[in-house]
């Protein structure tokens, strides 16, 4: 079980390296075809920082562990809201939510109340019409990125070196996830249950963003990418889980959503605090910051009890 645990998180380590060479890269091809910074840090960069979530939750119900796929997703949304904003604030003992970002809010408000109709009727699973009906309001809320964004340029690599750069890193994620962490997810789902085996999953690919925030703090695009991937945590990976393997198995597949009220909570709790902060463009206080990491630690109990 602790080779197993520290397979898990030395990948979602390596992951996390990879996912920035594939971002710098992508970065740099965006630039040399002059592609709007808001379009690229709302529709390129959280389809790469969220693939290990993704990837892992649609091979964990193709495993059968589809209580651990769910909290694998979802869990990650929790992470990256309740855990990576108040320890940059508590780091910076100011954090400041910039206005620019309301747009990108807006969407992740629009993507938690979709998430929460599909499952509003407390019947605790997400079908295949459903998960049709969320990827198509995810594809929908990708046009919403319209607004500039006050964003700093990278060192960009040259054209040519950069896709092959993105290229090299994708292959690189995919093989890694498919041989690596994803067995040893399952073989700790097989061990401490699917609820915690999720939980650890989620925390493992989301550490490294922890440490960044840390050690560096949050910017504007930091924040912005955090708030996109709560998205796709909740309306692109959820549907994917469903919509994927119900193409590669050849019927529907049901995917049950664990304690469903916790579910509805998370994704109130999740999108009202990037809600609240950045409308109101203040900063978040030692107190509230504290106040995070006790309801994130709420949430990991209600689902693991």
């Amino acid at each position: 079980m602790i080779l197993d645990l520290v397979i898990a998180l030395g990948s979602g380590a390596a992951l996390y390296f990879l996912s920035e060479l594939m971002s710098r890269s992508a970065e740099s091809i965006a630039a040399h075809y002059r592609l709007s910074p808001a379009v690229f840090f709302w529709c390129i960069i959280p389809w790469i920082t969220t693939l290990p979530e993704t990837w892992t939750s649609i091979a964990l119900v193709l495993r059968g562990y589809t209580t651990a796929a769910v909290l694998n997703a979802l869990y990650s949304a929790v992470f990256d809201c309740l855990v990576v904003v108040p320890l940059a604030a508590l780091k910076e003992r100011r954090l400041e939510f910039p206005p620019q970002v309301i747009p990108y809010i807006v969407a992740t408000v629009i993507a938690a109340t979709a998430f929460s109709a599909c499952i509003g009727s407390f019947v605790g699973m997400v079908v295949l019409k459903e998960a049709v009906l969320l990827f198509l309001i995810f594809t929908a809320l990708q046009f919403i990125a319209i607004t500039p964004l006050p964003v700093t340029p990278s060192r960009y690599f040259a054209p040519t070196l950069s896709i092959v750069l993105f290229t090299v890193s994708s292959v690189a994620t995919a093989l890694l996830l498919q041989f690596m962490y994803v067995p040893a997810v399952e073989r700790l789902c097989s061990l401490l249950g699917q609820k915690i085996g999720g939980i650890l999953s989620a925390v493992a690919t989301s550490l490294p963003d922890v440490l960044v925030a840390v050690i560096t703090g949050l910017e504007v695009e930091g924040i912005v990418e955090l708030s996109s991937c709560v998205v796709h945590d909740f309306i692109e990976t959820l549907p994917l889980m469903v919509i994927i393997p119900s193409i590669v198995l050849g019927h529907p597949v049901v995917v049950h959503v664990p304690k469903p009220f916790t579910t509805i909570l998370v994704a109130i709790v999740t999108t009202t605090v990037f809600t609240v902060y950045c409308m109101t463009g203040r900063e978040v206080t030692t107190g509230e910051a504290t106040l995070m990491l006790l309801v994130a630690i709420a949430i990991t109990l209600l689902y693991v009890m």
